[in-house]
């Protein structure tokens, strides 16, 4: 990915769009997991990839604060940061 394709994704990345990605993934969970998505599940989806690369991992830093900048504008969602940046969880509040 390179720097247009960054700020290409940065500009692609607001609450409505989050909140639509985050409730698809939560949707087609197991009733068990349902209620909460791993912030790296939406990260992928963002980035369109069903793995994480290293390269991937580089973007990440920059994309996080986007990410939860635009998390914090979700009433309905709650973030919770985990023990590693790839561990945290938005809640869906019901």
């Amino acid at each position: 990915m390179d720097n247009k394709d960054i700020k290409r994704l940065i500009k692609s990345i607001t609450p409505e769009k989050i909140k639509e990605v985050v409730l698809d993934i939560d949707s087609k969970q197991e009733n068990i997991n349902r209620g909460s998505v791993d912030i790296l599940d939406l990260y992928l989806r963002l980035i369109n990839k069903k793995e994480l690369t290293a390269e991937d991992s580089k973007i990440y830093p920059i994309l996080r604060p986007i990410i939860l900048k635009n998390i914090e504008e979700i009433t309905e969602f709650k973030f919770v940061e985990g023990a590693c940046c790839m561990s945290d969880v938005i809640f869906i509040l019901k």
